[in-house]
């Protein structure tokens, strides 16, 4: 009798315990529906719902409480049903405004550096995984502040009263310099200066003693005048280092194959003739070992040449051009996870510099 009676009470114990599972259980459909509902609202589904047998396995519940919650969601037009098929979303994910990052370049139509494109390539890309849009910008428009979640000024692409008004208007920790290498500013750019002191230290070790610089666009503040300033910062720790800045003025008068070639003779031709030659780019260097080509001078026999740019073309000719590459993906990346939290930490430095890499082949002779 005792047994009989300790089966009654075990069972009835089993049946209350699945009854307040089933409860607790059935009670969370609420719960199952606010979720289930925000996953529409943030575009976590936008078509098809996964099945019911999915919804029950996720939420560890019965089919009965996930079919009670697709009711609840077809009362306030949430869901829809398809016999045989499923349940799908019945309206349009609202979404807030996305959140922009602006990019101001006025001479965007004008360029043709295939770096600076995939720099904005990669930085893209990286906004897209945050789901921030990149809008180019070409005039003097200002952003809305209340979806700009951050503003790049390309070279002097917004100066003046316009970047006065635009700091007044946007938190200035959201405004970031690139490829202009102000002071006392926000800014995130490639090291030229490193650039120029890597590439005298490195013709220096090959026992170099008489080094060129070909430049030209000399103008604070912008890369090719970085990359000059640096290379004369190294040359002056060499004693017995002779050095030479040959400029060919603006960017319009190095392309003027004439003007080109009378600086090209008169380093050439002068009594010290140079043993190596560091040039700002590495069309300039392409130019300058034709130049030497031309005139029965080997290069690197006679002269070496390294370039800057890492023109990818170059590493085919003969020699291969020795030249720097400037690692734009990681400036992207890292400009993009400050952009995410513009407020600078303590002890994080305003400006951020990343050294171009040098890449070495043919061009130089290591003496």
């Amino acid at each position: 009798m005792i047994c009989i009676l300790l089966k009654v009470g075990y069972f009835r114990w089993i049946y209350k315990k699945h009854l307040i599972n089933k409860v607790k259980k059935m009670a969370r459909y609420p719960e199952i529906t606010a979720i289930i509902k925000q996953r529409i609202d943030g575009g976590v589904y936008t078509d098809k719902l996964p099945s019911l047998q999915q919804l029950a396995l996720e939420f560890q519940v019965n089919i009965n409480t996930i079919q009670r919650v697709m009711s609840e969601l077809k009362k306030i037009s949430y869901v829809y049903s398809i016999n045989g098929v499923g349940n799908f979303a019945a309206i349009t994910p609202q979404h807030e405004s996305k959140k922009i990052v602006v990019l101001y370049m006025n001479d965007f139509i004008n360029q043709n550096n295939y770096r600076l494109m995939n720099f904005i390539g990669a930085l893209q890309h990286g906004l897209l995984a945050h789901d921030l849009q990149l809008q180019i910008i070409m005039n003097n428009d200002l952003p809305d502040p209340a979806t700009c979640q951050a503003v790049l000024i390309h070279a002097w692409s917004i100066r003046g009263e316009t970047l006065r008004q635009l700091k007044n208007r946007i938190m200035p920790e959201k405004i970031y310099f690139i490829d202009r290498f102000v002071q006392d500013e926000p800014l995130f750019a490639i090291d030229n200066a490193a650039g120029g002191r890597m590439a005298i230290d490195y013709l220096y070790n090959c026992h170099h003693r008489n080094i060129a610089v070909l430049a030209y666009s000399q103008v604070p503040e912008i890369s090719f005048y970085e990359r000059a300033r640096g290379a004369a910062l190294a040359a002056a720790q060499y004693p017995d280092l002779t050095f030479a800045i040959h400029n060919f003025g603006d960017t319009g008068d190095v392309k003027n194959s004439s003007l080109r070639d009378q600086v090209f003779q008169k380093i050439l031709t002068q009594k010290n003739r140079p043993d190596a030659v560091f040039a700002l780019t590495d069309k300039l260097a392409l130019h300058f070992i034709q130049y030497c080509r031309n005139n029965h001078i080997s290069v690197p026999d006679d002269i070496s040449v390294i370039g800057y740019d890492n023109e990818k073309m170059l590493q085919f000719f003969e020699p291969a051009l020795t030249t720097f590459e400037e690692p734009y993906d990681l400036l992207a990346s890292e400009l993009v996870k400050r952009m995410l939290h513009p407020v600078r930490r303590p002890g994080e430095a305003l400006q951020m510099f990343y050294k171009p890499i040098l890449i070495e082949r043919s061009s130089v002779k290591k003496q």
